[in-house]
């Protein structure tokens, strides 16, 4: 995480507001059509720790095949797509300086190349996430960042185009990245050694398509509430205001990155409990996600939040405007969102995608028209970002809703188990961070606010965040830990 905000820091120097602003752009209408990617990420996961839970291994096999069919066949359709309209994309409704132009097509085709790469590498990272392999998923996203960082440095001693430059470093590190992934699960894995070409089942192709469709649906919602605005952004505003939105979203997705760990490491044993019959343990699971995911990334937002135009100035040295704005306005939106991010993974685990994509989806594609409206009425950007955050609220609403129509989820269980065990250690945190950012404006402010956040938020998470059985488990999970190293 460090690694990578640094990165930024270094690229956004060398490419300036409006390369950087362009690549970001371009990298946005290319993730709108890799919206695939996502959807077929979450059904091969899916189906691999649900069998498991079955311990059927035969299947495994099978599913861990078609899965690879799938992706090759649509990533080289999706390339094909890129390279027939990318062009027409370009010229006709983004906002590029006319001196950028032939430069910001090279990067297009670079990243639709990458694209390939990166539909391929899925069912290699999902059998690593089924099987519960984290230290393989972290060793390569170490890797990763640390070659992402060289690439950076290197901008920064280079002369000549760094955008093209940092386009053909990017779409490298992607192909890399495959190939780490291919050679970790070929020589671990038994359902990726069996890999083959033949036996292809037409009726597991058509389940395994038919899941991940609706998935697609939650996956476009996905995408076009973040890139789509990117996209508004630059159509009504320009690259200036999509720098800044880059920038809040790396800030945002930096954050995020402990919580995306736990959802990780906890989504296999919510599958594997549904395939194993074991409705009830899957739904706790299900709203442990819930609370433990909103509060690690609430540990990070809540001092963030409070002292934002301080961070992004130690970050970076030219501070694109409005990033401070739409940073916290995105973290107030990822909150919302993780607020009943488990209780999405329940739906995935019950095959409830169809439902779920649906009318969660519908209300979380209400940014578009809304942020469309906004911008052509010639209201501050400031107001989309604001809506951004509502909307999400709202969909987290609808998804508890249809979790009790369909799952017989309690309402009331959850309000009693996640939104009140976490309310007062938020409402106590920011009270205190409130009043440091009020009473003090010394240079060191910063380093007070984030140090009696992080303690505030700690204590008062685990005693009024844990029920006593889960602090029971803490305080056994650490002795061990200190007498095994100790």
């Amino acid at each position: 995480m460090i690694i990578s905000l640094y990165s930024v820091r270094l690229v956004l120097a060398s490419l300036g507001t409006v390369d950087y602003g362009i690549f970001n752009v371009i990298m946005g209408v290319v993730s709108m059509l890799s919206f695939l990617n996502a959807a077929l990420t979450v059904s091969t996961q899916r189906y691999l720790s649900f069998y498991q839970g079955k311990k059927d291994f035969t299947k495994l096999i099978k599913i861990f095949n078609h899965s690879f069919y799938l992706h090759a066949v649509l990533g080289l359709g999706l390339v094909l797509l890129l390279e027939l309209f990318g062009g027409y994309i370009l010229n006709h409704y983004l906002t590029i300086p006319a001196d950028r132009m032939d430069t910001a097509q090279i990067v297009f085709h670079l990243a639709s190349l990458a694209i390939f790469f990166t539909f391929i590498s899925v069912p290699y990272t999902a059998s690593i996430n089924a099987n519960e392999r984290m230290i393989f998923i972290a060793l390569v996203t170490i890797l990763e960042s640390v070659e992402k960082l060289l690439l950076a440095i290197y901008l920064t001693y280079m002369k000549g185009d760094c955008l093209l430059v940092y386009g053909i470093g990017m779409g490298l590190i992607t192909v890399l990245s495959f190939v780490m992934y291919f050679i970790i699960c070929m020589s671990r894995f038994d359902e990726c050694k069996h890999f083959t070409l033949r036996g292809i089942d037409g009726r597991l192709l058509k389940e395994l398509g038919g899941f991940a469709s609706w998935n697609l649906v939650g996956s476009i919602t996905a995408m076009s509430k973040n890139q789509g605005l990117s996209v508004l952004f630059n159509i009504f505003r320009g690259p200036a205001v999509n720098a800044a939105y880059a920038v809040a979203n790396q800030v945002s997705a930096q954050l995020n990155f402990f919580s995306m760990t736990m959802m990780r490491s906890i989504n296999p044993q919510i599958m594997k409990s549904e395939g194993a019959g074991d409705h009830e343990r899957m739904l706790k699971l299900s709203s442990i996600a819930c609370k433990y995911g909103f509060l690690l990334l609430a540990f990070f937002s809540i001092p963030c939040i409070f002292e934002m135009p301080k961070i992004l100035q130690l970050w970076l040295k030219d501070v694109p405007q409005y990033s401070s704005n739409f940073c916290v306005m995105i973290l107030l939106a990822m909150l919302f969102d993780q607020l009943t991010v488990g209780i999405h993974s329940a739906f995935q685990a019950c095959k409830f995608v169809k439902e779920s994509s649906i009318y969660v989806g519908a209300v979380k594609l209400l940014i578009l028209p809304l942020g469309y409206l906004l911008l052509k009425q010639g209201w501050s950007v400031y107001y989309v970002v604001g809506i951004y955050a509502l909307v999400e609220l709202t969909a987290g609403v609808v998804r508890i809703i249809l979790a009790k129509v369909l799952m017989d989820y309690s309402i009331l269980y959850y309000i009693r188990n996640v939104i009140c065990r976490i309310l007062l250690p938020v409402v106590l945190t920011c009270a205190i961070c409130l009043l440091v950012t009020v009473m003090t404006d010394a240079p060191y402010r910063i380093v007070v606010t984030l140090l009696v956040s992080a303690i505030t938020f700690t204590v008062s998470s685990y005693y009024l965040a844990l029920p006593s059985a889960e602090r029971s488990y803490f305080r056994v999970l650490i002795k061990e830990k200190v007498l095994r190293h100790g």
